[in-house]
């Protein structure tokens, strides 16, 4: 797993399209069908952009899947550019994307985290581990530098894989006319104790 190369967000805004057309946020979000079809792509390299400006974006060398993450202190940069995008790629539907904002706000405080936004698989490859291998670099990293991970998902079906990588449900809120949302946090694992050498 490596971080996405430029010329890999438009395909990967392509995959991420494909592997939320399903999800019960995204698509509470952008209900129709053809609106889907036409503005998921264009929403998703939005993300993309944004997250490769300010965050991690990490793929793997086929472009299979995508993780978006921000670090525990992501760089301060100003968001109006990336609101007036969403805004243009979602229309009226940006009321939507206010709500889940909303429910997001009831959610447990985080600390200084890493914070894991999306995370998606082309379909043709889910369950072949390509998630797990995108999660495992910053898990890692979070374990070696005591820093734990959070995320929040509006899936509950992703609920038990996420726990069983260590996270835990630490929260939940309903979005108003819409689907229930999870936050989740996973510790940093202690790390094995290194071995003393005694002289005889």
């Amino acid at each position: 797993m490596r971080p996405a190369q430029p010329a890999e967000l438009e395909p990967l805004a392509a995959l991420l399209a494909r592997a939320f057309e399903h999800d019960p946020v995204y698509r509470w979000i952008l209900p129709d069908e053809r609106r889907w079809q036409r503005g998921s792509p264009g929403l998703f390299r939005a993300i993309l952009d944004r997250f490769a400006a300010t965050g991690l974006v990490l793929t793997d060398d086929a472009c299979a899947g995508a993780a978006l993450w921000h670090p525990p202190d992501p760089p301060a940069r100003p968001a109006l550019a990336f609101s007036l995008r969403l805004a243009l790629q979602l229309g009226r539907a940006i009321g939507r994307l206010a709500r889940v904002a909303e429910a997001l706000e009831q959610l447990p405080p985080r600390g200084p985290d890493w914070y894991l936004a999306v995370l998606g698989t082309a379909p043709e490859r889910q369950r072949s581990g390509v998630a797990t291998s995108l999660l495992g670099p910053i898990l890692a990293r979070c374990d070696a530098q005591g820093l734990a991970a959070c995320l929040d998902t509006g899936n509950r079906g992703n609920v038990g894989f996420y726990e069983r990588r260590g996270f835990e449900v630490i929260g939940e809120a309903t979005l108003r006319g819409g689907p229930t949302l999870w936050a989740m946090h996973r510790a940093p694992r202690p790390r094995a104790p290194t071995a003393l050498s005694v002289s005889p």
